[in-house]
């Protein structure tokens, strides 16, 4: 017996080229949280691989000044030269700045929280990726999470079992 024939619309279809799905772009904003000692540089650097970014390492303490208008102006220089040179801005213990905001009791209170709204609002119209890494991912700002796309807890690693030795 002779194999069945295709007709010819049968034929091309079957030799047609599939389309692929197009590639899923990745997150412009991460949470990142872990256990202290977590290797959450380590979840940063495989992103950057991916993305084929260089990282801006964000140092907070060096960007928050006692001055509001001092640390506008290091917040400013900070996203044009990360949106300049295309990199990840990774904010290291980012639960230091973007803690909660609190109600205002004292005039660091205020300044605090004028800090962290205009950093919400840098970040809004930067266009690049931005990872926020805290040990204490409950402690960030409910505005921060608004403007994520994704969260990557990091588990700690089981006990080790004692082993006997004899």
């Amino acid at each position: 017996m002779s194999p069945p024939r295709l007709s010819k619309t049968a034929a091309k279809k079957k030799t047609a080229p599939r389309k692929m799905a197009p590639a899923t772009p990745p997150p412009r904003i991460l949470v990142v949280g872990g256990h202290p000692g977590a290797s959450v540089y380590g979840v940063v650097c495989a992103l950057a691989i991916d993305a084929k970014k260089e990282i801006h390492r964000v140092d907070l303490a060096a960007l928050v000044s006692q001055h509001t208008e001092e640390t506008k102006g290091n917040l400013d220089k900070l996203f044009r030269q990360a949106k300049a040179k295309d990199r990840i801005l990774f904010f290291e213990d980012a639960d230091t700045v973007f803690e909660r905001r609190r109600e205002v009791r004292n005039s660091h209170d205020r300044y605090a929280n004028i800090d962290v709204n205009h950093l919400l609002e840098k970040l809004d119209r930067f266009p690049g990726m931005a990872v926020f890494a805290s040990n204490r991912p409950s402690n960030l700002d409910d505005a921060v999470f608004r403007r994520c796309q994704q969260v990557i807890s990091i588990e700690p690693p089981p006990p080790r079992r004692k082993t006997a030795r004899g």
